[in-house]
């Protein structure tokens, strides 16, 4: 009896061996490509904002000088002299020039000191250790402010802060307090705060637009279901930057919109429809509002009518039915699309590059800036992750209020 136990527990393993082992074969590549695509990338960008290898990689013996060294100020003889040396030897390579690139954004003016320091001490021979700081002072004159230096130890370390705290106007001061950077400095709360403005207007607009167009398309069938559908799809169909561009010509002085409500004799002048915040929130829910139907058609049509006939049974008004039960019903559907639509416009920028005024770039336009202009990844890196942490933050404060999961089934 127990030998044929053993013999059907054995069969059994070897029978569940290969499930499992089709089960991994299955999620494995859809594993491997969520990791390369996504996790990854997440991983790689929340490592550069709080990265400066350009200072090591460049003088990696300068780097460890500056760390060990005591103070905020101009370093001892031996670490100036330690930092000429190495500045001379590293003229030429491509680590100095990112090294003065990543520094010029701390202390503007800075790429052109190492540049030309280095160029200088490249030219002529070493001098003696006690003439180090002298040498550096005589080529440029920021060898002599205690900032510049204070820049330099900033940057030694592998690791910082100061990107993430710059990110939110935050910076350390000459005694390591967190300050906030001066008023002429400020502008990353401002544009978080306009980007979330932004996002919550379009986000609603989508939603009082997109409810009743959700409830029609789950309460209609055949050709009419399939127009409303393909007119809904149809913004799909077209690329972002097409799309943006036919705004510009329909929101424009003399576009299509102005013209049509001159003739109408509804205004006498046209509408400042575009270059402004008004355009890039009507730009950008026609663009979203997709998202926000779509979960609420699946919502809608899970809605048995009998609760809505037992309602209007009980002497309930048709409005006191909308709101007492159709409405808490479709409330998943509701926080589904909502962080659907917020999410994807927290993160854009061609829009309101385009369509919007110098007062309506959002977040989006200071990562690709940092990115693409100032090449200042870093800085592009801690705004994107300070990004990322509010929008998990919201998401999670959102699903206690209403299951979002619901929605999306």
């Amino acid at each position: 009896m127990a030998g044929s136990i053993a013999i059907e527990v054995k069969s059994g393993r070897r029978m569940a061996l290969p499930t499992t082992l089709r089960s991994v074969m299955l999620v494995g590549p859809l594993l491997a490509f969520t990791i390369a695509v996504f996790i990854l990338p997440l991983g790689l960008m929340l490592t550069q904002a709080v990265s400066t290898p350009e200072f090591s990689r460049a003088l990696p013996q300068s780097a460890a000088v500056l760390r060990a060294a005591k103070g905020s100020g101009i370093p001892d003889a031996q670490s100036v002299a330690t930092l000429r040396d190495e500045l001379a030897a590293a003229y030429g390579s491509p680590a100095l020039g990112a090294l003065a690139l990543a520094i010029n954004s701390d202390f503007p003016g800075a790429r052109s000191v190492i540049l030309q320091t280095a160029r200088r001490l490249a030219s002529k021979p070493q001098g003696n250790l006690a003439d180090a700081l002298s040498e550096l002072e005589a080529i440029n004159d920021a060898w002599a402010d205690p900032g510049f230096w204070r820049v330099l130890r900033n940057n030694a370390g592998a690791v910082t802060d100061r990107y993430l705290l710059r990110a939110v106007d935050l910076e350390r001061d000459a005694n390591g307090a967190i300050t906030s950077v001066g008023d002429d400095h400020a502008i990353y709360r401002a544009a978080a705060v306009r980007t979330f403005t932004i996002s919550l207007l379009v986000t609603l607009l989508s939603l009082f637009l997109g409810y009743p167009y959700a409830f029609l398309l789950a309460n209609t069938s055949g050709r009419a279901n399939t127009i409303l559908l393909t007119c809904l799809m149809l913004p799909f169909w077209v690329s972002l930057l097409v799309r943006t561009t036919a705004w510009i010509v329909l929101l424009q002085n003399e576009g299509l919109i102005n013209k049509t409500l001159i003739s109408m004799g509804l205004i006498h002048n046209p509408l400042a429809l575009i270059y402004n915040r008004t355009g890039v929130i009507i730009a950008m829910a026609h663009v979203l509002m997709p998202f926000m139907v779509l979960p609420l058609i699946s919502v809608m049509r899970s809605v048995k009518q009998d609760l809505l006939r037992a309602s209007a049974a009980c002497g309930a008004r048709p409005m006191q039915t909308f709101f007492r039960v159709y409405w808490k019903l479709t409330l998943p559907g509701i926080a589904a699309g909502s962080v659907l639509v917020f999410i994807q416009a927290v993160g854009y920028y061609i829009t309101p590059a385009l369509i919007g005024g110098p007062d309506d770039q959002m977040l989006g336009y200071f990562v690709a800036l940092h990115t693409n202009e100032t090449l200042n990844w870093s800085m592009a890196a801690a705004i994107a992750s300070i990004l990322l942490l509010a929008i998990l933050a919201l998401y999670v404060v959102f699903n206690k209020i209403a299951p979002i999961e619901q929605g999306l089934t």
